[in-house]
């Protein structure tokens, strides 16, 4: 049997194997350069991609190397959640303030580390106008903050607060039992049984 066919402990062979590990590489996730590097035809090479990702033992394979991977270098879910956080929940206040003309002004001295986190860029513009003793010199700070809607949708999946379907279940996820009280019905009386009453 070649190589490349031998079934390892996890139920893939070697190239299986293989295509995993390089779909975890990629920065960008790309099934199908992990499927060429891992030894499979180029030619046909996204549709393999495509039948490897479908397949249970690859995405269990995958699961295992990614956590693997996260485990080593420290990142954890609610690492990841913390700082969402902090981009979700940042305000433009906290990194400046409005003048009396209206104006915001960016003043960073008493931002904290967690609230920088939140920063994606900062831009600094430097100009003089006048000449001569006139002369002076103007700063203009520019700041950008990560975006906060994709953060917000991605704590939102998370933590199930967007979810627009609810589910009743009964005890350990099985159906809901109902207990209907059977309320007694006085049959009516009969035309001779009123006579013989009254």
């Amino acid at each position: 049997m070649p190589a490349s066919r031998k079934v390892t402990k996890e139920g893939l062979t070697i190239k299986e194997k293989l295509f995993c590990a390089e779909y975890v590489a990629d920065p960008d996730f790309n099934a199908t350069e992990a499927c060429i590097k891992a030894g499979y035809s180029a030619r046909s090479a996204k549709v393999k991609a495509s039948q490897l990702l479908d397949k249970p033992a690859i995405q269990e394979e995958i699961e295992r190397l990614t956590n693997s991977m996260m485990y080593r270098i420290g990142v954890t879910a609610l690492g990841v959640a913390v700082e969402l956080r902090k981009i979700a929940y940042s305000n433009a206040l906290d990194y400046g303030f409005v003048d009396q003309e209206g104006e915001f002004v960016v003043n960073l001295k008493e931002s904290t580390r967690a609230q920088m986190a939140a920063v994606a860029e900062i831009t600094t513009e430097t100009w003089t106008e006048g000449k001569g003793e006139e002369k002076s010199t103007h700063r203009r700070t520019k700041l950008k903050l990560a975006p906060k809607t994709p953060a917000l949708e991605i704590l939102g999946r998370k933590f199930e607060r967007f979810s627009q379907k609810h589910e009743i279940a009964g005890k350990n996820g099985g159906p809901v039992k109902f207990l209907l009280e059977r309320i007694p019905v006085r049959p009516e009386k009969t035309d001779a049984q009123n006579k013989a009453s009254a």
